[in-house]
């Protein structure tokens, strides 16, 4: 992962933000929320949380608490909005409460598994080709 951008205090948020500037990935994450298509998707780092977003979608990966209070007025009234977490703590915090139907959990492998399965990357199919290997989709 080049240019490592540290803007986060835990290190699995800085490695997201990085990690959400992949097209692949962040073409993905789209698709797995609105089944559509979605190109030239714009990474903004925000204090509380990761906006992925163009001019038909926006997606907001919460990661702290302050999300709600800081940042979800500003951006509640967009169309097409996905508002996203990866950790399941946001259900057992009151913080959310106001907006806790609203958010989708989603789990780092089933992106994992879809940015895989729609890339066009040789490098990348060929991991898919090594798990096959491991699963025995290869033998006669």
């Amino acid at each position: 992962m080049e240019n490592l951008e540290f803007i986060y205090r835990r290190i699995e948020h800085c490695v997201l933000l990085n990690l959400l500037k992949n097209k692949d990935i962040n073409q993905s994450l789209a698709y797995m929320v609105d089944f559509k298509e979605h190109k030239k998707l714009t990474v903004i780092p925000r204090n509380y949380s990761i906006e992925v977003s163009n001019d038909k979608i926006t997606m907001i990966i919460i990661l702290l608490i302050g999300f709600e209070i800081e940042e979800y007025d500003e951006i509640k009234s967009r169309p097409n909005l996905h508002i996203i977490a990866f950790d399941d703590a946001y259900q057992r915090v009151n913080e959310f409460n106001k907006i806790k139907k609203d958010i989708r959990q989603i789990d780092f492998m089933s992106l994992f598994f879809m940015t895989l399965s729609r890339t066009k990357s040789k490098k990348l199919n060929d991991l898919i080709y090594l798990r096959n290997l491991s699963c025995g989709k290869f033998r006669n």
